[in-house]
């Protein structure tokens, strides 16, 4: 009988032991963990970056004010996260705060993720909910790097895209530039000729290669075909200066 009394008592110093254990284990303190970073980008886009972050996360934008989102997420059943065992990540309810700042060179950023109070954690819950905050905020950060690599890359792809266009549009000036300068070479002048002076040379060209000019003058008929051939450059070639220099069509 002693013996009997003996093990009952053990056996509920034990019990009550655990029982203590438990308690202290377990904790009604709101868990938070929190860490800011910072982008050399607005703050508005930073703030689109995270908020497609934490939405592809499970979380619901519960309240949007002037520099300050708040999500929601989790299973609001869940009482309480003894480890990690027993429970996912996104499953423990909470409410995440991200607050943005416009700073000198670029945004500044904060994220909390709170627990509710109303979920009691082990240590070993405690420390899986500091684990799994931190790694969660190192993947947005991960991601707030990508986009700005990405936008680094673009401006160089537009960059480039610009000097080609640049150096294309000097090649088109230069070759019009050499276009210009061969239409006043075959009407004998230089690039700084007037158009009066223009007008002068081809009225001189007419009377040397206008084919009427030429007819019944016993001129060999070979001459005549490059005399006619001539004129047609010169006409052509007045045209051309013509229209660069913006002159009227009866000019």
């Amino acid at each position: 009988m002693g013996l009997l009394v003996f093990i009952l008592i053990v056996a509920a110093a034990a019990q009550g032991w655990k029982w203590v254990r438990r308690q202290q284990d377990s904790t009604s303190v709101n868990v938070r963990w929190s860490n800011e970073l910072t982008a050399p980008i607005s703050a508005a886009a930073l703030r689109t970056i995270l908020r497609r972050f934490l939405v592809t996360r499970g979380c619901t934008v519960l309240e949007t004010k002037d520099g300050f989102d708040i999500y929601g997420r989790g299973d609001p059943q869940v009482r309480s996260v003894p480890c990690e065992r027993d429970i996912g990540w996104r499953e423990v309810p909470m409410v995440l705060g991200a607050m943005f700042q416009e700073r000198p060179g670029g945004a500044w950023a904060k994220v909390t993720f709170n627990a509710l109070s109303t979920v009691q954690f082990s240590a070993a819950g405690t420390d899986f909910f500091w684990r799994q905050a931190r790694a969660e905020f190192e993947d947005a950060l991960a991601l707030v790097n990508h986009v700005l690599r990405e936008d680094a890359e673009a401006q160089k792809r537009d960059s480039a895209a610009n000097g080609n266009e640049r150096r294309s549009c000097s090649a088109e000036v230069d070759n019009r530039g050499c276009a210009h300068d061969a239409d006043l070479e075959k009407l004998g002048l230089r690039r700084d000729a007037t158009w009066e002076q223009v007008q002068a040379a081809y009225r001189d060209a007419c009377r040397k290669y206008h084919p009427d000019r030429l007819n019944g003058q016993n001129v060999e008929p070979h001459l005549i075909e490059l005399a006619v051939e001539r004129f047609k450059e010169v006409s052509a070639a007045y045209q051309r200066l013509k229209d660069r220099l913006g002159q009227p069509q009866h000019a």
